[in-house]
């Protein structure tokens, strides 16, 4: 066995110049649009709460949701949504109309088949067995 004291080491690695570049604690380059230098990106704009364009949809986009709430009003099976619901609705299909009552009905199937209480009347009623089951 070799007397470690003679035990001939090996000079440190030097440092790769490509390492050099993946240096973590260096601040990324940033472009003037406020993304990374030549990724040709640039991140999100980022909506506070009290942005006025958070929640906002466009004029023909509301259009649409009126169309959609207007068209489950009239149709006499299908239980009636939220304004959301038909916002979400018109966002997703568009101007047609019969893909989006086939949506609505579709979540109605779902929600008989499950037993989703999911109106403020429905979350009412539970709220009372809750408290019939568990008084003061």
């Amino acid at each position: 066995m070799e007397n470690p004291a003679e035990v001939q080491r090996a000079p440190p690695a030097e440092v790769d110049e490509a390492d050099e570049e993946l240096d973590i604690e260096e601040e990324p380059e940033v472009d003037d649009d406020g993304g990374a230098a030549g990724a040709g990106l640039s991140p999100p704009r980022v909506l506070g709460p009290s942005d006025p364009g958070r929640m906002e949809i466009s004029a023909e986009e509301r259009q649409r949701a009126l169309d959609i709430r207007s068209a489950i009003a009239n149709a006499a099976e299908i239980d009636p949504v939220s304004d959301f619901m038909c916002a979400q609705l018109a966002l997703i299909d568009g101007d047609n109309i019969i893909k989006a009552l086939e949506r609505v009905l579709h979540l109605q199937y779902f929600r008989e088949e499950y037993g989703i209480l999911d109106t403020a009347e429905d979350g009412r009623r539970h709220l009372m067995r809750l408290v019939d089951l568990f008084p003061g």
